[in-house]
C-alpha cells in the first residue's frame, strides 16, 4: 500500500490512500468478525488495487529450477501441469467460496420467507448450513422455520444447535429456553429448559429476561432459585444488611 502510494501522483495519490484506509478499516473490523460474504469480496478487490498499483513497471523473470531453460516444455509436462492446477483449484477453491455460496442460499431463503414458501426457505437454508455447519444464524433461522410450523422438537434442537455454537449469546439462549418449555413434557425436555435459564442469567443477571427465568422456576417448584434471581443472594428476604 505505501509503496502504491509513493507510485502514484496527484489525484491518484488520494485515491489510493481511501484504498489503503479502507484496506486497514477492514482488517480492524476482522479483530471482531467477518461474517459478510461482501466484505471477502471487497477485501480481494482493494488487495489487487494495492497489489496492481504498487507492481506495476518492470516485473524481474526469475527462473524456476524444474523448467527446462532454453526450449519449450514438452506437451505430457504441460498436461501434467495442468492437471495438477486443475486439482489445486478444485481444492481450494471448495472451501473459499463455501461461505458466499452459503450466503446466497441464505438470501434465497429469505426471499423464499417473503413468498410465503417456508417448505423452500428450510431447503435453502439447510443447503447453507451444509456449506457452514458452525454459523449460528443459519441454525436460528432453522429453528425459526421449524417453530413457525409448530414443530417444536424439531426446533429445539435447533436453537439448541445455534445458542451452543454462539455460546455467550443471550437471546440464543432465551429461544432455546422457551422452545424446551414448549415441549417440557418429553423426555430430559425439563432439564434442558432448567439448563438454557441457568445459562441465561449467567450470561446476563440483571437483564430484562431475569424475571421470566425466575417465573419458570417458580412453576416448576424451584421456589428458592426464583427468590434468589428477583432478590439475590444477598439482598432478599432475611439476608443480613
Amino acid at each position: 500500500g505505501v509503496r502504491a502510494i509513493r507510485r502514484a501522483s496527484g489525484d491518484d495519490r488520494i485515491r489510493l490512500a481511501s484504498v489503503v484506509a479502507a484496506w486497514l478499516a477492514f482488517h480492524l473490523q476482522s479483530l471482531v468478525s467477518v461474517d459478510v460474504a461482501g466484505l471477502g469480496v471487497l477485501y480481494w478487490i482493494l488487495t489487487g488495487v494495492l497489489l496492481g498499483h504498487g507492481l506495476g513497471g518492470r516485473v524481474r523473470s526469475v527462473a524456476l529450477p524444474w523448467i527446462p531453460r532454453g526450449r519449450e516444455l514438452s506437451r505430457p509436462r504441460i498436461g501434467v501441469f495442468v492437471a495438477v492446477s486443475a486439482v489445486l483449484v478444485a481444492l481450494w477453491s471448495g472451501p473459499v467460496l463455501a461461505p458466499f455460496r452459503a450466503d446466497r442460499y441464505h438470501h434465497h431463503a429469505m426471499l423464499a420467507l417473503a413468498r410465503s414458501e417456508p417448505d423452500v426457505a428450510l431447503a435453502r437454508i439447510e443447503e447453507a448450513r451444509r456449506l457452514q455447519p458452525s454459523n449460528a444464524i443459519y441454525a436460528k433461522m432453522v429453528a425459526a422455520i421449524h417453530r413457525s410450523a409448530g414443530r417444536y422438537p424439531e426446533a429445539l434442537e435447533m436453537s439448541e444447535q445455534a445458542a451452543e455454537l454462539q455460546p455467550g449469546n443471550p437471546q440464543l439462549a432465551l429461544e432455546a429456553a422457551r422452545d424446551a418449555v414448549r415441549v417440557i413434557g418429553g423426555r430430559d425436555n425439563l432439564g434442558r429448559a432448567i439448563r438454557w435459564y441457568d445459562e441465561l442469567v449467567r450470561i446476563d443477571p440483571l437483564g430484562p429476561w431475569s424475571e421470566e427465568a425466575a417465573y419458570f422456576f417458580e412453576a416448576i417448584g424451584r421456589h428458592d432459585r426464583a427468590e434468589e434471581l428477583r432478590y439475590g443472594q444477598s439482598s432478599g428476604p432475611g439476608s443480613e444488611g
